[in-house]
């Protein structure tokens, strides 16, 4: 198995992102830009940083610019401007995906999160549940995702969890 050198810096930014750590995420985020200027995901981790350190100015010219160079690239922007409270521009952004399904380049889970973020919880469980008939693996951070926060203690999130055996 080949293993990406940046993977111990993505797993840190991972780690702090599920415990919302913030200030340790962005830390991460930008140390992975450091090392790897180059490297996409360390690209798109430096600009969900830059929305979460309150700057979103900065993240969305890095976006446009990633635009083309990886489908998924439209999903995290997506999300992103879903936790940003950019609620017209993500859901533009993934309407396309929605109407391809089932059809979708892209981890369903990223559908999920915008809607997640969006506080729009019968949207998130669709994905969630769509993503979890997939056997994504994305799908396992459920528990611990930010994004499905406020949701956590509902009954329709604790039938999921239950259906993924989480609970």
């Amino acid at each position: 198995m080949d293993v990406s050198p940046f993977a111990p810096l993505y797993n840190a930014f991972s780690f702090y992102w599920f415990r919302v750590e913030t200030a340790k995420q962005i830390q991460a985020a930008r140390s992975l830009l450091q090392a790897y200027p180059n490297e996409l995901s360390a690209q798109l981790e430096s600009a969900v940083a830059d929305v979460l350190d309150k700057r979103p100015e900065l993240a969305w010219p890095v976006f446009r610019s990633i635009h083309g160079r990886n489908v998924n690239s439209a999903i995290v922007e997506a999300w992103t401007r879903a936790m940003a409270g950019d609620r017209e521009e993500a859901l533009r952004l993934i309407r396309p995906y929605e109407e391809k399904y089932p059809n979708v380049d892209v981890a369903l889970q990223g559908l999920a999160l915008t809607y997640g973020w969006l506080n729009d919880e019968p949207g998130a469980l669709k994905w969630l549940e769509r993503s979890a008939d997939a056997r994504e693996w994305q799908v396992l951070n459920v528990a611990v995702n930010p994004a499905f926060r406020k949701m956590e203690d509902t009954p329709g999130f604790h039938r999921l969890k239950k259906r993924m055996r989480l609970e």
